[in-house]
């Protein structure tokens, strides 16, 4: 939409014709534009409370109240306008114009009266007169416009304060609401007090509408510090109305399964389940669904601070067949950790979380993760990526084999040549004696049959050096 201004040399007075998107006059050929709102969104912020003789056993509620209200306030999606804002919008849209141009006017001005030091060439002159006209008249234009002719939604989008997003309070408001929130760029703030005497709690919560100017003080209340969080409980009910820009109910909702996704007046409220779930009153649209099972949709009638409970058990779809294909075939196919087929492989899929694993000897495992809300593919296949092992490390293992194979025979060796030549002594000790002393003999055959114990343990060593020395020659050969 456009405003244009004519300014006849012949006529004394203005003559205005109102046609659709313009204000046309007998005067100017000049065009201005209507001024757009500078944010499509209501801001809102949280500031952390300002405390006066507080015992250290109460200091941190200074930071946990505003954050009760905060968590609160982040539930509300949108804020809509009231006749009230929409007037006091358009004429915050039509200031901040006047401001940006008369900071523009102002520098122009400035540039004119250097001038007198500095003479210009005479096309910037004329620029900058032009210039000059052009500022002058658009602020004339500014300074006449009707607040009507701005034309505004008739909601905006919620949108917290950067800090508070981040989980993080706004300082207390200095010096005053009103240039807080504007060097801030909030619509809407609150912050408070909280005083203790004689071991009482006296608290204050105010709120500030920077579109109206208006400040308003929300709670006065005094008491225990459990009363005192309690009141707060309350407040973050009776401030949604304020937030929302109208009357508001409740809604608890429960949903099973459990993982459904609920939305309320098409916008997502969380999943699974939703307590005291903030709605305009009036008729409110439910909607449930979750993938595998047949969406729930209601649309319910709600009262203004009626809190309404809800509960939503979603039907089964059909399950759907999912084909689960790999190259090469045969790959075992396991579902959260339980084998349930080999490739090729149907798989009957209900909408339900789970993992899937490919496993195939000498080939990289592969996975899939089914995910609620998202559909998966009718079919899946993987391809397999071959296992490659570097031969260098191979030839390096299997060389370390053949030399600890090695190091064992060569260490196991002395045990039966020691074990013999004890027999053999206690033999020769035995002849000499002429075979009167049975105990040498004894303990000649107990070492003879130590000696082939060993004896044969060697040979097994021997046989196990040989096949890793043979493994070893292989593998440096490839």
């Amino acid at each position: 939409m456009k405003i244009c201004i004519k300014l006849p040399g012949l006529l004394l007075g203005v003559v205005f014709i109102l046609i659709p998107g313009f204000l046309v006059s007998q005067e100017s050929g000049t065009s201005y534009e209507i001024p757009k709102p500078v944010s499509q969104t209501f801001t809102v912020g949280v500031s952390i409370f300002k405390g006066r003789n507080l015992s250290a056993s109460n200091d941190y509620l200074l930071a946990s109240l505003p954050q009760m209200l905060l968590s609160g306030i982040q539930r509300v999606p949108v804020h809509k306008l009231n006749p009230e804002e929409h007037e006091g919008f358009r004429l915050r849209i039509i200031g901040q114009s006047l401001e940006k141009e008369r900071r523009a006017l102002s520098t122009l001005y400035t540039r004119q009266d250097s001038f007198l030091f500095n003479p210009p060439t005479k096309a910037e002159e004329d620029r900058i007169s032009k210039d000059l006209g052009a500022k002058k008249g658009y602020i004339s234009f500014l300074e006449n416009l009707s607040g009507e002719d701005i034309t505004l939604p008739g909601e905006l989008p919620l949108y917290m304060a950067e800090d508070n997003q981040k989980g993080i309070l706004l300082d207390h408001p200095f010096p005053n609401p009103a240039l807080f929130s504007r060097i801030k760029n909030l619509d809407f703030l609150v912050w408070g007090t909280l005083e203790e005497a004689e071991g009482y709690l006296f608290l204050t919560v105010h709120s500030y509408n920077s579109i109206l100017d208006t400040e308003t003080v929300l709670l006065q209340t005094s008491g225990t510090n459990r009363r005192i969080q309690e009141k707060v409980r309350e407040l973050t009910r009776k401030i949604y109305p304020q937030i929302l820009g109208e009357p508001v109910g409740y809604l608890n909702l429960v949903t099973e399964p459990s993982q459904s996704t609920i939305t309320v007046n098409g916008k997502i409220a969380g999943l699974g389940r939703i307590t005291e779930y903030p709605v305009p009153a009036g008729e409110v649209e439910i909607g449930v669904s979750l993938v595998g099972y047949k969406e729930e949709t209601s649309s319910i009638q709600i009262k203004a601070e009626e809190i309404k409970d809800i509960a939503f058990v979603l039907e089964r779809e059909i399950p759907r067949q999912i084909a689960i294909t790999t190259i090469p075939s045969g790959s075992r196919v396991y579902l959260n950790a339980e084998w349930v087929g080999t490739t090729p492989f149907f798989f009957n899929y209900q909408g339900v979380p789970g993992d899937l694993k490919i496993i195939n000897e000498g080939f990289q495992e592969e996975s899939f993760s089914f995910i609620p809300g998202k559909e998966p593919p009718l079919s899946i296949t993987f391809d397999m990526q071959p296992i490659i092992v570097d031969q260098k490390i191979i030839r390096d293992s299997k060389r370390g084999e053949f030399y600890k194979a090695f190091g064992i025979l060569a260490l196991s060796i002395p045990i039966p040549m020691y074990c013999y030549s004890r027999a053999e002594n206690l033999l020769f000790l035995y002849q000499q004696s002429n075979s009167s002393s049975q105990e040498l003999l004894r303990e000649a055959e107990i070492w003879y049959s130590g000696y082939l114990g060993t004896l044969g343990v060697s040979l097994f060593l021997i046989a196990d050096m040989i096949s890793t020395l043979v493994t070893y020659v292989t593998t440096s050969t490839k």
